[in-house]
């Protein structure tokens, strides 16, 4: 709740409404009238009884720079609540900074967005906007008005636009472009526009009017689930050159239908932007062959000032020789710092495994490595050769590992932690070994293993749907302790089998005794637990003086 002090002029208000307390919320807002950021929260609400209320305290706020409004799954469109609220939106000169989430809000006709853009016309100090339309069965009419207003916001230097779902025909789509081009002091731009474009006419003609902004250093662009022509992917890499200050670059085009041939030719332009240093490029559920998969790792790198490499390959059906031939090119980007690679679902044995870990250990001034391999053909001597390279990377402070759905077993995460305990600086480690199964011992050794990692401070672990039964949870309330420097533990046990109320108070009481802990996240679900009080099970759990973020879920 708000409360009632006259000291509070800077505060930044983030309201989460309940029915039972949005009254009282609002009108304590009345006393707060010289805050500067407020952010709502109104998902699924019965607007109409309370929006005049709403209304009323807002326009009190007349020092707010930055507002959010969070109004998915209401229906502005029929109780005219969007209408209302924009024209007090509108007179918040003051404003620099404005959000609207208007995800799948009824916004079938024109009339309101139509009405929200006029009102936004008047606030001429917006340095950032963000907007998402997403879900919503937007007309033509409604998306050129609202493009024309982005247009005429002259110190923009932030534009976000989700438009996810919503049909953009070629003529807005040329529209958005030309805005977008007519923003001299743009310099972030984030488009969301999958399953967006009616034809094959829309990405070229939006791409040459967004060229014309020169300002642009970080471009983030959603294209997924369009049905992109080889033309479209060759234009979206010429477009992409003309951004001559691009610093940051993510692009999705996932389940596009693209071939080897498309990708290479993506590779081929990106490398061609020499001022990148971040990349983050998804590409799931696309085709790419070895051989593709060779040539495009070769382009990529030709970022030679890549410091940030996202890269993810979900379901392209790369296999072995797909995977080895991407890692291996990139692997010689001297100045790569992390490194985020994504190969769920693409056919990888022991042999593909090694490659991928010989060519991690060539990066050799890698700190942060998050690896995902969830349902590929992993065993356990693929793990040990894979911890065992992961550790001649001298310098990873941060790893995340996501090998759920594989065939580790006990013996593959044994031999998998203890490679890794060899890494002496380690300080972040994440470990989805969800549904390999591991039995008690094979728990019993990752904890043993992990202790010899000493500076080791945030620990993830995921062992959900495995088989390791209460004595797991009873060895590491024995073991927890030790980890003396861990200030954050996520832990999910979810269907592991019976547990007893004696061994939830152990883990308890040894929590309570860690006392650089501060933030704790356990998933006990699905354990058919058996106890007479559970609030008494997990009293100790509360009693950390050092915890100051604690989520516990149990059935």
């Amino acid at each position: 709740m708000i409360r009632n002090s006259k000291q509070v002029t800077q505060s930044i208000f983030q309201i989460f409404f309940s029915k039972i307390f949005l009254i009282q919320q609002l009108k304590s807002l009345v006393n707060h009238h010289q805050i500067s950021s407020l952010s709502f929260c109104l998902i699924d609400e019965d607007l109409e009884n309370y929006f005049g209320l709403l209304n009323s305290s807002l326009e009190k706020c007349t020092d707010l720079t930055s507002l959010s409004f969070q109004l998915e799954e209401n229906d502005l469109e029929s109780d005219q609540s969007l209408v209302t609220l924009s024209k007090k939106i509108s007179k918040l000169q003051k404003l620099s900074q404005l959000k609207l989430k208007l995800k799948n809000t009824s916004l079938e006709g024109s009339d309101s967005l139509k009405a929200l853009s006029k009102e936004l016309l008047k606030l001429s100090s917006l340095s950032s906007f963000s907007i998402n339309l997403s879900e919503n069965d937007v007309d033509s009419d409604a998306l050129e008005s609202l493009f024309k207003t982005i247009a005429k916001f002259s110190k923009l230097t932030k534009l976000s636009l989700k438009l996810n779902g919503v049909s953009v025909d070629s003529s807005n789509a040329q529209l958005l472009g030309k805005t977008i081009g007519m923003l001299p002091s743009l310099q972030i731009l984030k488009l969301n526009l999958n399953s967006t474009f009616d034809d094959n006419e829309g990405l070229p003609k939006l791409l040459t009017g967004l060229t014309n902004c020169q300002s642009i250093t970080s471009f983030y662009l959603d294209l997924g689930e369009n049905q992109l022509a080889s033309e479209e992917i060759q234009k979206l890499g010429q477009d992409l050159n003309k951004l001559s200050n691009l610093d940051k670059l993510k692009l999705s085009i996932n389940q596009c239908s693209l071939d080897s041939n498309d990708i290479q030719q993506l590779g081929s332009s990106i490398a061609k932007c020499k001022k990148l240093t971040s990349l983050d490029l998804n590409l799931d559920e696309n085709k790419l062959n070895p051989e593709g998969a060779r040539a495009f790792g070769q382009e990529i790198f030709n970022c030679h000032n890549l410091v940030n490499l996202k890269l993810s390959l979900s379901k392209c059906d790369i296999g072995n020789e797909g995977a080895t031939q991407v890692i291996e090119t990139i692997s010689n980007l001297k100045n790569m710092v992390t490194l985020d690679l994504n190969f769920d679902e693409s056919q990888i044995s022991d042999e593909g495994i090694k490659g991928i870990g010989i060519s991690i250990a060539y990066c050799i001034n890698l700190r942060n490595l998050s690896l995902q391999l969830k349902k590929n053909n992993i065993n356990a001597a693929a793990a040990e050769n894979l911890g065992k390279n992961l550790s001649k990377c001298k310098n990873l402070t941060s790893i995340h590992l996501g090998l759920k759905q594989n065939k580790l077993s006990s013996d593959g995460v044994q031999l998998l932690t203890k490679e890794l305990s060899n890494s002496l600086i380690l300080e972040n480690l994440s470990l989805n070994l969800v549904q390999n199964d591991i039995q008690f011992e094979g728990m019993k050794n990752i904890i043993q293993n992990l202790q010899n990692c000493k500076n080791l401070s945030h620990l993830n672990l995921n062992l959900k749907n495995n088989n390791i039964g209460e004595q797991g949870i009873e060895y590491l309330a024995q073991e927890l302790s030790k980890f003396q420097l861990l200030k954050s533990l996520s832990f999910n046990y979810k269907q592991n089998g019976n547990l007893q109320e004696n061994s939830i108070s152990k883990l308890g009481s040894s929590i309570k005794n860690c006392s650089s802990l501060q933030y704790l996240d356990i998933n006990l679900e699905k354990n058919n637990l058996k106890c007479k009080s559970k609030k008494a099970a997990y009293r100790d759990y509360f009693k950390s003086k050092s915890l100051f973020n604690i989520n516990i879920s149990y059935s």
